[in-house]
């Protein structure tokens, strides 16, 4: 039986960071954080697999923004000697792409291009259609970026992944907007299907209500610190803020959905096995 875990932010920053064991004990990151979640990813990698020098048999990264990706920059310039990466897969647009239509965030890429000669021997490009298969845990690539969204550049190239396993089936939207949103939409339906659902772009201003409808889940996992949570901008209390997480959260009530896993709330370890989701804090 595998387990997914979701890790709890180790900075003010919003991040997504997961981590998924195999059946067989095999570890899989999904993104990882910030720079700052980095310490606490090793040391989750290490208490998970027993082992002072934990290997990672995949790490899959959605898009390059710095909540998702900065972890695995940070781990390979300071700690590439406490753990082993067997292989990187990602689809990120070109650096010109971002530098072009979002200039704000361009940095992450250009530090990851940087990076890039060292982990040559180890990346891999994701494409639409591929079946990735480690142990009993399978992912399917539903979508990679498409250049004609030149807006909100950076999430709407976030790679869409259903993971199954166990009889459930786990989608990870990263920080899709509406417009990929509606082309994941328009091309799988209801096929979209699954039992649990990570929520786009921390539970905000991602995809529309008509995916999550279409997703239907029993259980939504929000990558959410308490600020996002509650919409509440520099302390001054519930909905002050710009982030649409109050509405998305009544999306999802709407959809009957009543167990959610924020991030807010600590690291959490999510059983997958024999149809049957478990939830449970993860402790220390």
């Amino acid at each position: 039986m595998a387990d997914l875990y979701q890790l709890a932010d180790q900075t003010p920053s919003q991040m997504m960071s997961y981590v998924v064991r195999t059946g067989a004990g095999r570890l899989i990151v999904l993104d990882g954080g910030m720079a700052g979640d980095a310490p606490y990813l090793l040391a989750f990698l290490q208490r998970l697999s027993g082992s002072e020098h934990p290997e990672v048999e995949a790490w899959l990264l959605s898009h390059p923004h710095a909540d998702h990706i900065d972890a695995l920059m940070e781990l390979y310039d300071t700690s590439l000697d406490a753990l082993t990466i067997k292989r990187v897969w990602h689809h990120f647009p070109p650096a010109a792409f971002l530098a072009e239509h979002e200039a704000i965030y361009a940095h992450t890429i250009a530090a990851y291009e940087r990076l890039r000669p060292r982990l040559a021997p180890i990346e891999s490009i994701l494409t639409t259609g591929q079946r990735l298969t480690i142990d009993d845990v399978v992912f399917d690539v539903l979508y990679t970026s498409n250049p004609a969204y030149t807006m909100n550049a950076g999430n709407n190239a976030s790679v869409v992944l259903a993971m199954s396993t166990g009889g459930c089936r786990v989608m990870f939207l990263g920080d899709l907007g509406v417009e990929a949103g509606a082309e994941l939409l328009a091309t799988y339906g209801d096929t979209l299907r699954s039992d649990i659902v990570q929520m786009a772009h921390h539970g905000q201003q991602g995809v529309d209500l008509d995916v999550y409808r279409a997703i239907a889940p029993k259980v939504c996992l929000w990558p959410t610190p308490a600020w996002l949570w509650d919409n509440d901008q520099d302390k001054r209390g519930r909905d002050s803020g710009p982030w649409k997480t109050l509405e998305v959260r009544a999306w999802m009530d709407e959809l009957g959905v009543t167990e959610h896993v924020v991030g807010m709330d600590g690291t959490a370890k999510i059983s997958l096995g024999a149809g049957a989701i478990s939830v449970t804090p993860f402790p220390g």
